[in-house]
């Protein structure tokens, strides 16, 4: 479920039980004073009620029609707000909210590949992956780090330095990051790769 939808209907909800209480008082004050009860016509009531039903119906509708992220080949740039080396590691950082409704199937890690163009982007070598980590229900922003080893940095050095690219993993409920070694492995066993992208430098690029 999209839990962000689901704050707007809550808070719906709570305006009406508030509104509702207010109106019992205001009746029972008017009752108190010899003012009788202001009637509420039936039309009025249902109208509330519909106008209340409509956040839930487009959270229903959201939820049907929600597409998971597409593959780097076309890459979702609001999903990642910034992606980068820091030393021997690589970072992203990762908008939660396009990726919630996957929460119950899949955890993220990010990882790290050298890539000279020798050969497909998909099968260089020694791919670094990181922890998993899980999608957080309300959306916020998330870090995801993987560090390398230290076969992978020596590899680094011997590559000159160069060809570092930052990918985001949606690894599925089950797997786990010692069973594959290239974006294709990854990919034959169900991961996704929503990003993938070169980042040459120590400093974050957005």
């Amino acid at each position: 479920m999209n839990w962000s939808g689901f704050d707007h209907v809550f808070n719906v909800i709570v305006g009406l039980c508030e509104i509702s209480i207010w109106w019992m008082i205001w009746q029972d004050y008017r009752k108190s004073k010899g003012l009788g009860e202001i009637e509420m016509p039936t039309k009025r009531w249902l109208l509330m009620l519909v106008l209340s039903l409509i956040p839930v119906g487009a959270l229903i509708y959201h939820e049907f029609r929600y597409e998971p992220p597409s593959e780097f080949d076309a890459p979702n740039n609001a999903l990642v707000s910034a992606w980068s080396r820091q030393g021997t590691s690589c970072q992203i950082i990762v908008v939660e909210k396009s990726v919630v409704p996957l929460r119950a199937d899949y955890k993220m890690a990010t990882a790290c590949l050298l890539y000279d163009g020798k050969q497909d982007i998909l099968d260089a070598p020694y791919l670094q992956v990181g922890g998993l980590y899980d999608i957080d229900k309300y959306g916020g922003t998330k870090t995801l780090i993987a560090g390398w080893s230290d076969f992978f940095t020596n590899y680094f050095v011997q590559k000159g330095g160069n060809g570092v690219y930052v990918a985001l993993l949606l690894v599925p409920n089950g797997v786990e990051p010692y069973q594959f070694t290239t974006l294709r492995q990854a990919r034959a066993i169900g991961v996704r790769i929503p990003q993938l992208d070169a980042a040459t430098s120590d400093f974050p690029k957005n």
